[in-house]
């Protein structure tokens, strides 16, 4: 369980982000490319074409033994929730990340599943343990000529509303975190509050430096929003604040 703000708990979903093409290079932009905007929300993907797939088919195969070997009272409630386009593993190829949910137990950090796959062939098959709602490629930051991953997504509970996002990338290594943000907060579905909602923008500036803007609703009854301080760099992220990500084994087929 992890949070975002000091010691509150909020549990907040990663949403896989795919933003632009594979090879657009953020450095190379001259005007600032928003990743996020937090007060525009997120409308749902249609997955529905990755129900068939062979390689995602296998993905969550292999995922499935996965996580019945982690939990013995693993319960499936399998579900793709949505897909992005991008370099993710290597320079220079069209890749399609998907995100997949094997369980829905527990609503704090389900069993996810991450999906790379290049044609028809599966080349990573990531298994990770969070709220995770859908998936955008965030232009290529670091100059390694691969897109990077921006993970988001929100949770309810009692009235508040929390939206948040974090970004990561494939190493050599692996797939890790490099940052998260909250980008929605609202209380007023709880009936208090001094002020409306909370939102932030992230984007991408000269450098492919990442900044953060903060905006607030003066209340709740509003629809306009207002500048809430400077823009500030995005803070990097505690090792204890990562997400686990496991690679899965390929090895698993799935047969017609």
């Amino acid at each position: 369980m992890r949070s975002y703000i000091g010691s509150l708990i909020v549990y907040t979903v990663l949403i896989f982000c795919a933003f632009g093409q594979a090879e657009v290079r953020a450095a190379e932009s001259p005007a600032p490319i928003v990743i996020v905007d937090g007060r525009a929300g997120k409308s749902a993907d249609d997955a529905s074409r990755w129900e068939t797939s062979r390689p995602v088919q296998q993905a969550m195969a292999a995922a499935r033994s996965y996580w019945s070997e982690q939990d013995p009272e693993y319960k499936e409630n399998l579900r793709i929730l949505g897909s992005a386009t991008g370099a993710f593993t290597r320079p220079h190829v069209d890749q399609q990340a998907i995100l997949f949910m094997m369980s829905d137990i527990p609503r704090c950090c389900a069993p996810m599943g991450l999906a790379i796959v290049e044609g028809e062939r599966l080349v990573r098959n990531i298994a990770f343990d969070a709220i995770a709602q859908n998936v955008r490629a965030v232009p290529d930051i670091d100059g390694d000529e691969r897109n990077e991953l921006a993970l988001g997504g929100s949770f309810m509970g009692q009235g508040l509303v929390t939206e948040g996002i974090t970004l990561a990338a494939f190493g050599d290594d692996g797939l890790h975190d490099f940052g998260q943000v909250i980008v929605f907060e609202s209380a007023c579905g709880a009936g208090y509050g001094d002020t409306g909602a909370l939102a932030a923008r992230l984007s991408i500036g000269p450098g492919a430096e990442i900044v953060v803007e903060q905006f607030q609703q003066p209340s709740c009854d509003a629809d306009i929003w207002e500048s809430a301080g400077e823009p500030q760099p995005l803070q990097v992220i505690s090792d204890q604040e990562k997400t686990v990500y496991t690679e899965i084994p390929l090895a698993i087929t799935v047969t017609k």
